[in-house]
């Protein structure tokens, strides 16, 4: 390989590398920062209505939730159920290792849009924060110095050497794409948990109308 290519491939890879961590980076951020700046642990907050009265929602929601949980996701332990209120924590499934536990609010009152109740739903982290450690080491740590030293191995010994068998070893600069697809992985896993989490306790709420 020409130096001349081997520059143009290294520093082309490089400059790919160093955009994609930084679409990374955001993609992190964007997926893992609190609903709400003031409140670290807010996961989600939502509202949705309901043709039923308030007393009626959280007497069969919380049935619905003490009995099945939510299916497919894991149990919910009850800590508080009033006719304006419901608490508690979920414990969500999972295959290998320790499951996630998120705490959830619903607050009910009388709908202002018509007759039935208002439920405001709010979920709050509570540990099992695998994905956002991992996805902050991915994209905080392992990437700038994966593409730091990348960068200084190539410009060091690599790109001036007068082997062409060891210039071309500037391909081997693609690898560092096996550290900057993970985190994008891992905030698509976070958003979709919390998507599927506000559809299925939308439904509990939904059906306890009837």
């Amino acid at each position: 390989m020409s130096p001349e290519v081997a520059a143009t491939f290294c520093y082309g890879t490089l400059a790919a590398g160093t955009l994609t961590w930084l679409l990374a980076l955001r993609a992190h951020r964007r997926a893992f920062r609190p609903a709400d700046l003031r409140e670290p642990d807010l996961l989600a907050r939502f509202e949705i209505e309901i043709d039923a009265p308030p007393s009626r929602v959280s007497e069969r929601a919380s049935e619905a939730l003490r009995t099945g949980g939510l299916p497919g996701l894991g149990g919910a332990l009850l800590t508080e159920v009033r006719p304006d209120r419901i608490a508690g924590e979920l414990s969500m499934i999972a295959r290998r290792g320790p499951g996630r536990k998120l705490g959830f609010e619903i607050h009910l009152r009388d709908s202002t849009a018509g007759p039935g109740a208002a439920a405001e739903v709010v979920l709050r982290r509570k540990g099992g924060e695998g994905l956002r450690i991992a996805s902050a080491i991915l994209v905080y740590l392992a990437a700038p110095l994966l593409l730091a030293t990348a960068f200084f191995v190539m410009r060091a010994f690599v790109l001036p050497s007068d082997d062409p068998n060891l210039r071309a070893q500037a391909v081997q600069t693609i690898q560092i794409v096996h550290v900057l697809w993970p985190p994008f992985l891992l905030a698509h896993f976070h958003r979709r948990l919390v998507r599927v989490l506000r559809e299925s306790l939308a439904t509990v709420l939904r059906n306890a109308a009837f």
